[in-house]
C-alpha cells in the first residue's frame, strides 16, 4: 500500500485493520447505519446515504471515510467510530463539517454513556484518534454533547476545548413560556403581524432564503462568497430529499413574501431539531424570537412533545447572551481539532489567512457602498 492509500486517497476501498480499527466499504452501509443510529453520538445525519449525499455537494467533491473500532475476531459487531467527509487543499487531506452539527467520534451502547468503562472509553478513543491521523490531516470538528470522555483524543495529540451550545429541552409547553418577559413581549406583537408556518424546499424558497440569510450575514460584516450560497444551497436541497431539513418562515400579514426564514435539520434518531441557519428582513426586535419558537411549537405538534430544539453555538457575545434571554440551557461540548505537522500546515495557515484578508476587504467595501446608499 503506498502513502497516498494509506491517506485516504481510496477511503472506501473496503476494510484495513488497524490496531482494531477498520475503514468501512459500501457492503458495510446497513451495519454502519444500524451502529450510528443506535448510538447517543451518532444519528441519522451520519448514516450512510446522508455522507454520501454530502459529499457528492461539496466543492470540490469530498471522499468518505469511515472508521469503526471493532472488537478481536468480532467484525460484525462496532464499538464505535468517526466519519469525515475528506477534501484535498495545498496537499492536505482536511474534513469538512460544513452541513453538520456534531460529527465528532461515537461510541455504540453501552459505551455511548457516561456509565460505560471509562478505561476502555479511553483505549477506544486512543485506537480512533491514532487511525484517523492516517486519513485525514487536518480535522477540525465538534463531538456531540453526549461524548463521555474525551481523554483518548488528547493522549493521541489532538486538542479539544470546551465548546456550547444553546437547548430548549423537551417538555409538553410551548416554547413562548421559554422566552422571558421582554422576549415574549417583542415575540407577542411580532405574531399579530405575521403568519408562520413551514414552505417547501425548492429553488425557489432557497432564492428567497439566500437573500434573506445573505443580508443577516452582512449586519455582522461578513458577505458569503457565491460559492458557499451555492453550497449552502445544495446542502439544503439534499438534507430535504432526505427529509432532515425543512424550511420554516415567517410572512407580513398583507404579503407571501418570507421577512423570516429557518432552515430546520430534523435528526429523528435522537429525536431534535437544530434551527441551522436564519435570515431575517425586517429590524423588528421580536421576529426571531417569535420564528424560533413557532418553530419549534410546530415541530413537536407534528413529530412529539418529547424532541428538544438545539440552536446551536455562538461565535459572538451578544448571539450568545441572546440565546440566554430565549430561556435556552446552556450545553457543553467538545471542539476536536489537529494538523499533521510540518510545512504544509504552514502553507495552510497562510492560504487561510489570506482569504480571511480579502473576506475582510470585501466586508469593508460593502459597508462602505451601504453608507454610501444611505
Amino acid at each position: 500500500m503506498n502513502s497516498d492509500e494509506q491517506r485516504g486517497s481510496r477511503p472506501e476501498g473496503g476494510l484495513r485493520p488497524r490496531g482494531g480499527v477498520i475503514c468501512v466499504g459500501p457492503d458495510q452501509d446497513a451495519l454502519w447505519d444500524q451502529s450510528v443510529r443506535s448510538s447517543a453520538q451518532g444519528g441519522d445525519f451520519l448514516q450512510s446515504k446522508v455522507l454520501s449525499a454530502l459529499a457528492e455537494n461539496e466543492r470540490p467533491t469530498a471522499r468518505v471515510v469511515r472508521l469503526a473500532l471493532v472488537a478481536p475476531g468480532e467484525p460484525e459487531a462496532y464499538l464505535g467510530g468517526w466519519a469525515f467527509l475528506v477534501r484535498k487543499r495545498y496537499g492536505l487531506l482536511y474534513n469538512s463539517s460544513f452541513p453538520l452539527f456534531y460529527c465528532g467520534p461515537w461510541f455504540a451502547p453501552p459505551l455511548d454513556q457516561p456509565t460505560g468503562s471509562a478505561a476502555k472509553q479511553l483505549d477506544l478513543l486512543y485506537q480512533l484518534g491514532e487511525a484517523a491521523k492516517q486519513y485525514v490531516d487536518i480535522i477540525d470538528c465538534e463531538a456531540h454533547p453526549s461524548l463521555p470522555d474525551p481523554r483518548g483524543l488528547l493522549f493521541a495529540g489532538y486538542q479539544v476545548a470546551c465548546k456550547t451550545c444553546h437547548v430548549w429541552p423537551p417538555t409538553s409547553e410551548s416554547a413562548w413560556k421559554r422566552l422571558n418577559k421582554t422576549k415574549r413581549n417583542e415575540a407577542n406583537r411580532a405574531k399579530r403581524s405575521h403568519a408562520f408556518h413551514w414552505m417547501p424546499v425548492s429553488e425557489e424558497s432557497l432564492l428567497h432564503f439566500s437573500a434573506l440569510h445573505d443580508h443577516t450575514l452582512g449586519k455582522f460584516s461578513w458577505h458569503a462568497p457565491q460559492a458557499w450560497r451555492d453550497a449552502l444551497a445544495r446542502h439544503t436541497l439534499a438534507m430535504a430529499a432526505l427529509g432532515l431539513c425543512r424550511l420554516f418562515v415567517a410572512t407580513p400579514m398583507n404579503s407571501d413574501a418570507p421577512n423570516a426564514l429557518v432552515s430546520v435539520l430534523l435528526n429523528h434518531a435522537h429525536r431534535t431539531a437544530f434551527l441551522w441557519r436564519v435570515g431575517v428582513r425586517s429590524d423588528e426586535t421580536g421576529l426571531i424570537p417569535a420564528l424560533y419558537a413557532s418553530a419549534a411549537d410546530a415541530v413537536r405538534d407534528e413529530l412529539g412533545g418529547d424532541w428538544q430544539i438545539n440552536f446551536g453555538g455562538s461565535p459572538r457575545l451578544s448571539l450568545s447572551r441572546y440565546k440566554d434571554y430565549l430561556g435556552a440551557d446552556v450545553v457543553t461540548h467538545y471542539g476536536i481539532s489537529r494538523q499533521r505537522p510540518g510545512w504544509p500546515w504552514l502553507v495552510w495557515r497562510g492560504g487561510y489567512a489570506l482569504k480571511e484578508w480579502h473576506q475582510i476587504r470585501r466586508a469593508i467595501r460593502q459597508g462602505r457602498r451601504m453608507r454610501h446608499g444611505a
